[in-house]
């Protein structure tokens, strides 16, 4: 049998050379064999439907019941995403749709008041628990979370625990808990189904942020958008997934390809008033998306600064009662904010510009945070701040995974 290489196939199939890898990373191309680094590819082989041009006809959340959120898989109108709701099926899902877009768009009260009349039994009630989950940390409100966190670890048999299994991972790895133990290997990730390989995507790319993987980041998240990215219509886990990719190239000091992808998330998701992936994201690129949104959406600018003064306060009260810890309630709100500034890579200078204060004065906030967390260097501070407990990840991991094994 003749083979052709990855970039031979690419050229056949008037497809990316990225296009191919991500083939051939879902063992979508049969009789591709990996020889060393390289792949051969039989010379024969057809190019794999592209998942994106399927019909996009009504739909129901039971088609894709291992999702803990609609918006994982739900491809929204550019600049419309509200007429979504059209393509589903009954009035339930609907308003769960409409619980996440007022989330994402930070509108917290809203998105807890449509969870809430979610009935129990619904195949849905997964979703707004999850969602209320993420409400709570955003907010604050630790009995809720622990309400809603309940539900998900009650949830036995079949695709609701699959989904809950997911959310509550999804959950952990926002509270920025997170470690070695919880890493996706090849192998575990094939055995997801299509349906949910966006959302464990985006999941692997926070883990490979929580390392320092900053060129596997840039190689994972590109390889994804090459696949999954539609002309019209997109999904909220593209938004997050563009600005993990900036975060990858922020790490390995591209900073204007970090810029470009930035602004790319904001082209598709400010149009629609979606700002919580940029004020969950504001502390990663050191200043970048202040930047940006100032230049293309400067309507948004100080909404999404103060959401995340507002979160950022939340999160820290939050994060204290979950982990029965205090090492950040020592520091008042501006510090922590600079600490976890400088535990994400920034330098002081960017760190100094963002806050709008001097070079000098960053450097002695910056020792007097390390002398109230006792730490000594960046890497002993970015322990602290994001490798929080980690060990509680890993059962739940194997959890995910052995629920689509079973």
């Amino acid at each position: 049998m003749d083979y052709i290489s990855t970039k031979e196939a690419a050229k056949k199939w008037l497809v990316s050379i990225r296009c191919v890898q991500g083939f051939l990373a879902e063992g979508r191309i049969p009789g591709a064999t990996k020889l060393g680094r390289s792949w051969a590819i039989p010379s024969d082989a057809k190019k794999p439907a592209d998942l994106r041009n399927r019909e996009d006809t009504e739909r129901s959340a039971g088609e894709y019941p291992h999702v803990p959120h609609l918006y994982c898989y739900l491809p929204l109108p550019r600049g419309n995403a509200d007429l979504a709701g059209q393509s589903l099926k009954n009035e339930t899902e609907r308003t769960m749709l409409r619980a996440e877009l007022a989330k994402l768009r930070g509108d917290f009260a809203t998105a807890e008041r449509l969870c809430r009349q979610i009935p129990a039994g619904s195949p849905i009630k997964v979703c707004a628990s999850a969602l209320l989950a993420e409400c709570a940390i955003d907010t604050g409100n630790y009995p809720q979370y622990v309400k809603a966190n309940g539900y998900l670890m009650g949830a036995h048999g079949g695709c609701e625990e699959s989904a809950a299994q997911i959310a509550l991972l999804s959950i952990r790895m926002s509270m920025l808990i997170s470690g070695e133990e919880h890493k996706l290997t090849s192998e575990s990730f094939a055995q997801l189904p299509v349906e949910v390989r966006p959302l464990i995507v985006y999941l692997h790319l926070k883990n490979l942020q929580s390392e320092l993987e900053f060129s596997r980041m840039v190689d994972v998240s590109e390889a994804a958008l090459a696949l999954i990215l539609r002309k019209d219509t997109y999904t909220v886990l593209e938004v997050y997934i563009f600005l993990l990719c900036a975060v990858g190239h922020f790490g390995l000091k591209e900073k204007e390809e970090a810029r470009r992808y930035i602004s790319r998330a904001m082209d598709i998701a400010l149009p629609d008033g979606i700002i919580m992936p940029f004020v969950e994201f504001l502390a990663d690129c050191g200043g970048f998306i202040e930047q940006c949104v100032e230049e293309k959406f400067p309507e948004y600018s100080k909404l999404i600064l103060d959401k995340w003064n507002e979160v950022w306060e939340n999160w820290i009260s939050f994060r204290n009662s979950y982990i029965n810890g205090a090492q950040m309630a020592i520091l008042p709100l501006r510090e922590c904010q600079i600490a976890m500034f400088i535990a994400n890579g920034a330098t002081y200078d960017e760190t100094a510009s963002h806050f709008g204060l001097s070079l000098g004065r960053i450097r002695n906030l910056t020792s007097s945070i390390y002398g109230k967390l006792n730490v000594s260097s960046r890497s002993e501070l970015r322990e602290l701040m994001l490798h929080g407990q980690s060990s509680k990840l890993k059962n739940l991991t194997l959890s995910v995974i052995s629920a689509f094994e079973s």
